[in-house]
C-alpha cells in the first residue's frame, strides 16, 4: 500500500474571523490615531516680534491647551493649567528631565490630598519663552507624561484667552 501523507491540520475558521477582525482594527487605529493626535494636540504657532517673544496655542478638541517645551533642554509635553499654582512634574518625566527630590509635602489636587516632593527646574521652555529656577512639585502618584504647567511658571509670562487661543508672552528683557 503506498504511503499516503495525512491531511494537513485544519484551521478552525473562528481563527480566520478573529484575524480578520484583528486586521481590521489595526487598519482603523492607524488611520484615526493621526487625527486624534491632530485633534488632542493642535499646531502651535511661535511669534517673536519687537522684543516679544509669543506662544499661540488652540484650545484642543476637550477645550485644555497643550504645548511641547523642554525641561532642562528634556523634550516634554505641557498641559497649561492656570487653576495650578504650581508646575507639577510626573515622576517619570522627573528622572527623564534629572529633576531633584527635595522635600516631601502635601499637596491638594482636584480630587485629593496627595504627598510631593519639592523640586526646582532649572531651566524650562515654551518656544522662544525661557523661564529660569521655577518652582515645581514632583508627583509620584501621576502616570501621565505631562507636566502641569502652573503658576509658577505662568506668572512670569503674560497669559490671554482670545478666540480659542490662549497666548503667552515675554519680553525679550523679561526673567
Amino acid at each position: 500500500m503506498p504511503y499516503q501523507a495525512p491531511p494537513p491540520p485544519k484551521i478552525p475558521k473562528g481563527w480566520f474571523i478573529a484575524l480578520a477582525w484583528l486586521f481590521l482594527l489595526i487598519i482603523l487605529y492607524s488611520i484615526a490615531n493621526p487625527i486624534l493626535e491632530r485633534q488632542l494636540y493642535p499646531k502651535v504657532q511661535y511669534k517673536n516680534q519687537q522684543g516679544q517673544h509669543e506662544v499661540i496655542i488652540p484650545s484642543n478638541a476637550i477645550h485644555s491647551f497643550h504645548v511641547p517645551g523642554t525641561i532642562n533642554d528634556i523634550p516634554v509635553h505641557f498641559v497649561v493649567d492656570t487653576g495650578a499654582s504650581i508646575v507639577t512634574v510626573p515622576e517619570n518625566v522627573a528622572k527623564k528631565t534629572k529633576l531633584k527630590k527635595g522635600i516631601m509635602h502635601q499637596a491638594q489636587t482636584a480630587s485629593d490630598i496627595i504627598t510631593v516632593h519639592q523640586t526646582m527646574i532649572k531651566k524650562l521652555q515654551i518656544g522662544s519663552i525661557t523661564l529660569y529656577n521655577i518652582r515645581a512639585t514632583i508627583n509620584p502618584h501621576s502616570h501621565s507624561n505631562d507636566v502641569l504647567l502652573g503658576m509658577s511658571a505662568l506668572k512670569h509670562l503674560k497669559v490671554q484667552l482670545k478666540d480659542g487661543y490662549m497666548i503667552l508672552s515675554q519680553a525679550q528683557s523679561s526673567y
